[in-house]
């Protein structure tokens, strides 16, 4: 499976007891889609590695206590700290008319109504309270929050994201611009 063909689905955040179970964070709107996959994807070493699925609890929104096959040990448990979970892109549920989830819309280019075109979509980060869209410009990275009230239009067809920013947001990274 090429990380290509996937999706972030969270991360382990630690060890839970001496059995080998795992708390993991699902970054995901809505847990109840994926609490009952038979399998998950890894990634150990830049590689996506298969593990099956013996358990999933859900603990809150978010958290779920995972128990994978082959770890059964806290040692084994411990070493996945912070190891990134992924699940193949067809396990993503069908979204309404409009609607699109953020790797569908990497490699974009963005173009402000005002600056025109600024960049090219490298990645997006959670950063707790938004979402944090990385734009290339030239080798300079631009942090743009991605918010409804921003976006204008996506067009797919062209690869295009219209968005209409604050004044001066791009600014304060074109100016230090080579």
């Amino acid at each position: 499976m090429q990380k290509s063909d996937c999706f972030e689905l969270g991360y382990i955040a630690k060890s839970h007891g001496l059995e080998g179970k795992l708390q993991a964070i699902f970054d995901v709107e809505d847990l109840t889609h994926f609490i009952d996959v038979d399998s998950v994807f890894l990634e150990v070493k830049n590689n996506l590695v298969p593990f099956f699925v013996e358990d999933i609890v859900a603990l809150d929104a978010k958290k779920v206590l995972l128990k994978l096959e082959e770890i059964d040990t806290k040692d084994l448990a411990d070493e996945l700290k912070g190891t990134k979970i992924f699940l193949p892109t067809s396990f993503l549920p069908t979204l309404e008319e409009g609607r699109f989830y953020y790797h569908d819309i990497i490699g974009y280019q963005v173009e402000d109504s005002v600056k025109g075109d600024i960049g090219i979509v490298k990645e997006f980060v959670d950063a707790g309270l938004q979402v944090i869209m990385v734009v290339m410009f030239g080798d300079k990275e631009i942090l743009i929050p991605f918010h409804d009230d921003f976006l204008v239009e996506v067009s797919h067809s062209d690869k295009i994201i219209k968005l209409k920013l604050p004044g001066g947001l791009v600014d304060l990274y074109l100016e230090s611009a080579p």
